[in-house]
């Protein structure tokens, strides 16, 4: 019996990305590969070697484009190769956030072809895909997110201009037949905001990762391990703030991990 075919673009796929790429590769793996003739279509080289049993994975250089409106400007200057990937398929499997928009040139390209969106964030919301406790998803809520994740005034501002463009990822969700949110909170925010997508959201939970045996021998000295990132948005600097009371009454090792704006975090630290 042959088996339907699907399409998957992905800015990232494992082991390249974050939590949206894994849940991504566990699908594609677990799932997506014993039901259909599986084609990743990313802007990772090397993907983790065990899907390719299962999978073909192209490597398409366009998807590793940094911002999201040259990355779009990219796609729409680029469909020829789109269309090569889309016309023999049967669905378009799009989990990234970043590539909302070819949910439109895949229907444009194949008007019959089945388009489903794995929503991981917010991004048909606002331009930074953030949502913040208490705010309604408007252009303050994209200039605070992106002046606390970058700490620039000019960026901050400038994402003022993305807030209107990111209206284009609005318009993606009225291509998509079904919508997957992660959480039902998730899916209540975006009906709410979005009306129209109700008949087609639906809620499925991301499968969870293999978990490795973490068991050690605790030693006599405590130690605090903060894993979480820099990100501004995931309470970073509420995280300082919480290690620092601790450090001030007890003696302990710190040990913090921040990656991204690396100068930022430091100072941060430092104080």
């Amino acid at each position: 019996m042959v088996k339907p075919r699907v399409v998957i673009f992905s800015k990232f796929f494992w082991p390249e990305g974050g939590g949206a790429e894994l849940a991504t590769y566990l699908i594609v793996r677990d799932i997506l590969s014993k039901y259909f003739d599986v084609v990743v279509v990313s802007g990772t080289e090397k993907p983790k070697t065990d899907v390719l049993k299962c999978c073909r994975c192209i490597y398409w250089p366009v998807l590793k484009t940094r911002y999201k409106p040259v990355e779009w400007l990219k796609l729409l200057a680029n469909t020829k190769t789109a269309r090569k990937l889309i016309e023999g398929v049967d669905m378009v499997y799009i989990p990234s956030h970043a590539l909302l928009p070819l949910a439109i040139i895949a229907k444009l390209i194949k008007p019959d072809v089945k388009v489903v969106l794995h929503l991981h964030n917010y991004q048909p919301l606002t331009y930074t895909s953030v949502i913040l406790a208490g705010r309604e998803p408007d252009l303050a809520t994209d200039i605070v997110v992106e002046y606390g994740e970058h700490d620039s005034l000019l960026r901050a501002l400038a994402s003022g201009l993305g807030h209107y463009i990111n209206k284009i990822n609005t318009l993606s969700l009225h291509f998509a037949d079904k919508v997957i949110c992660v959480s039902r909170r998730q899916y209540e925010i975006l009906v709410d905001h979005i009306p129209k997508i109700r008949s087609k959201a639906v809620v499925i939970y991301n499968p969870p990762p293999p978990v490795p045996d973490t068991s050690k021998k605790l030693s006599d000295y405590p130690t605090i391990l903060f894993s979480g990132g820099g990100s501004f948005i995931k309470g970073f600097y509420i995280a300082v703030k919480a290690i620092s009371k601790i450090a001030t009454k007890h003696s302990c090792r710190i040990y913090v991990t921040y990656g991204r704006g690396v100068s930022i975090r430091h100072s941060a630290l430092l104080r």
